[in-house]
């Protein structure tokens, strides 16, 4: 491993560690749930807001 890393040092890559959220956790998927709700009534909010703009524009 040590000589494996010293090759991919050697082509200009370091090592990153990255941090995800732990899937396992009991309350993961009631979180994830309620995320996903909130991308679904702001997208919902931005098109009732479009449509209305649209009805609001000025006929000619």
């Amino acid at each position: 491993m040590k000589s494996y890393r010293e090759r991919l040092r050697k082509e200009g890559l370091r090592p990153v560690q990255i941090w995800t959220v732990d899937q396992k956790k009991p309350d993961f998927a009631k979180e994830l749930g309620r995320q996903v709700a909130n991308l679904n009534m702001d997208s919902e909010n931005e098109e009732l807001q479009f449509w209305e703009k649209v009805a609001d524009w000025p006929k000619e």
